[in-house]
């Protein structure tokens, strides 16, 4: 018994199987040695073709000053760093490389210029990421203040440049609601801007048909000589407001919806649904 035991506890390995040694787990062999725009020898493991007339290559440094890794990183070559200094993303655009976004952007904060621009307040900024158009004569831009380090944790920001801040006051002022701005960014991120810019709409008070205080957000003229509003209840705190403001019936909204109780006949730049209730109000049924 104990003769087997001491058979099993020593008995010796068997030969490795060659079929498990795979492409995978083999030691990598490399292509050539090429300089970095450094002048720094890395050996190339993989190299990738591109549409502007260089390759490419990824690879490890030959000197890793006692640093052992056992992953490829792209090689910062005099071509591809020149590439991305004259193709940056404020200048013309998105760059055109078969790499992920997360790899462009780690060699374009690390090996380029990075461009800069100023806020409305003069603070300067660094763009990072691709400007979105707007329509409007003037890109959105994302990045963020010049004076934190490229590498600190955080997110992008949406870059409140002079023509943006301009634009929003210019909607703002015409009476435009925040859900209807024409921009590429969500509405809590136009109202984050018109925050901090300290914006506000010219807020007027009209009355219902029914005497209640309201505050006008929008006007929309209509045909019949009135004007329809749109706002929140003056004496109603901004907490138990809704977020969009609602239709008020004005007393020659009252009218008008009195005086044309077929559906047909109603000429207002009002959506059906909202037609419905108001109507539903003086107690008007469908026709």
């Amino acid at each position: 018994m104990l003769r087997a035991q001491a058979e099993r506890i020593f008995k010796p390995k068997a030969a490795p199987n060659p079929k498990l040694f795979t492409k995978h787990n083999k030691r990598r062999k490399s292509i050539a040695l090429v300089e970095d725009y450094l002048g720094d020898v890395w050996w190339v493991y993989t190299r990738m073709p591109t549409k502007h007339g260089f390759k490419i290559h990824k690879g490890r440094p030959e000197k890793l000053d006692g640093k052992r890794t056992s992953s490829t990183t792209v090689i910062p070559t005099p071509d591809l760093i020149q590439y991305l200094r004259n193709v940056s993303y404020y200048h013309t655009g998105p760059v055109d490389l078969p790499l992920s976004i997360n790899t462009i952007t780690r060699l374009y904060r690390k090996y380029c210029k990075i461009p800069q621009v100023q806020d409305y307040k003069n603070i300067t900024w660094n763009v990072f990421q691709t400007p979105r158009p707007t329509g409007h004569g003037f890109p959105i831009l994302l990045g963020r203040p010049a004076r934190k380090q490229d590498g600190s944790a955080g997110w992008d920001k949406i870059i409140p440049t002079p023509p943006l801040i301009q634009f929003l006051a210019a909607q703002i002022k015409a009476g435009v609601l925040i859900e209807h701005i024409d921009l590429p960014i969500s509405w809590s991120t136009i109202k984050s801007l018109l925050d901090e810019a300290k914006i506000k709409p010219d807020v007027t008070s009209v009355k219902d048909y029914a005497g209640v205080k309201w505050n006008v957000y929008q006007t929309v003229p209509t045909r019949h000589g009135f004007t329809i509003y749109r706002g929140k209840l003056a004496n109603v705190p901004p907490k138990e407001q809704p977020r969009i403001p609602r239709f008020i019936v004005t007393p020659a909204l009252a009218k008008y919806l009195k005086a044309h109780p077929d559906y047909e006949t109603i000429d207002l730049p009002i959506a059906r649904k909202k037609l419905y209730e108001l109507r539903r109000l003086f107690n008007i049924k469908k026709r």
